[in-house]
């Protein structure tokens, strides 16, 4: 499933069901197989589409950490968060819009 495809579903399932509490996380660009084993074009690019914020594994799961033990009323419905509970400026710029 793509990430747009995860932040549709999450809005939608916020817009439906206003009691669940439903967001995504995204890890950042961890150091592991999936990144370490790509093809030298992919490589290349994975820093400069990451702006080298290439991190750990144990790294990695911080943004899903706080997601887990935030309190709710700090998530927002709806939103993606990129590392470390950052509300994605994308999302930000949704919601004001609609305002």
């Amino acid at each position: 499933m793509s990430e747009t495809q995860m932040r549709r579903i999450d809005a939608e399932l916020a817009r439906h069901h206003p009691k669940l509490l439903s967001s995504s996380v995204h890890p950042g660009a961890v150091e592991t197989g999936l990144v370490n084993n790509l093809k030298l074009t992919h490589w290349l690019f994975a820093p400069v589409s990451t702006m080298g914020n290439i991190v750990s594994p144990e790294e990695g799961t911080f943004n899903y950490l706080w997601a887990v033990s935030a309190r709710r009323n700090i998530i927002k419905k709806g939103s993606f968060y990129e590392p470390v509970s950052v509300f994605s400026s994308e999302d930000a710029a949704v919601a004001k819009y609609k305002e």
